[in-house]
């Protein structure tokens, strides 16, 4: 005997049901546009070297490894190379501020970011400052000790390049305009909401990553926000 089609289709869609299929889960996923980088190390720069009626190019070589380097480039027969790896991370130091700021209590893997006259950022004060590494390196950072470098939320404004200056800007929020959008600051947070700190980490070419992260407490002002408003920008840009 035929089954009639109403019974079929509620059959169906308890077994799709039951499999799991037509259930909706939100997942919120972050995308960025970044310039493309090589892979780190070099374990690929010989593959350039293959076609001996393709001579190999700086950009071809480049292409195959942060760590690859062109040689002989000016011959007739160019060579890429893997550049040596000493096995070593990179090393972070304080580098330039911008005026009206200074660092301070520099110690290894730590600086703290104060006013001249040794008081904290007052909120929504922009600060512009960099971080100088020892060698070629991309950096990321994060607000929270400990994350993983792949799961770090920022890259410095250089982005995803290998350098050895990293520049980053910087402006805090009050504690009264976190209280405006929602966000509840009680008790110990707002105790230690001065208390900010920003955590860096950086790997260079051939991958070798800081073990521990370098600390920049940029102690922000936790009173009453008395800054006057700032035009930064204006859309469209005309003056």
């Amino acid at each position: 005997m035929l089954l009639p089609s109403s019974v079929i289709l509620i059959v169906i869609a308890a077994i799709l049901a039951f499999m799991g299929i037509g259930k909706t889960k939100e997942v919120k996923v972050k995308f960025e546009c970044l310039p493309w980088q090589p892979p780190t190390g070099g374990s690929d720069c010989e593959k350039c070297n293959n076609d001996k009626l393709k001579p190999c190019t700086s950009y071809r070589c480049s292409s195959l490894g942060k760590a690859c380097e062109l040689i002989n480039a000016d011959s007739s027969n160019p060579e890429c190379i893997a550049m040596q790896n000493d096995g070593k991370f990179p090393i972070l130091s304080a580098g330039e501020i911008s005026a009206g700021f200074e660092f301070r209590n520099e110690a290894e893997n730590f600086v703290e970011i104060k006013t001249l006259d040794e008081k904290c950022v007052q909120a929504f004060t922009p600060v512009l400052f960099s971080l100088e590494s020892n060698k070629r390196a991309q950096c990321k950072y994060d607000f929270a000790r400990g994350t993983n470098y792949e799961e770090m939320a920022e890259f410095p404004l250089e982005s995803t390049y290998y350098v050895k200056n990293h520049t980053f800007g910087f402006t805090a929020p009050s504690i009264e305009s976190l209280q405006s959008l929602g966000v509840e600051i009680t008790g110990d947070i707002k105790q230690k909401f001065g208390e900010l700190k920003m955590y860096v980490k950086c790997q260079d070419v051939h991958g070798n990553l800081m073990p521990v992260d370098y600390t920049v407490d940029l102690c922000v002002s936790s009173g009453p926000d008395t800054t006057a408003p700032l035009i930064v920008a204006t859309n469209p840009i005309n003056n």
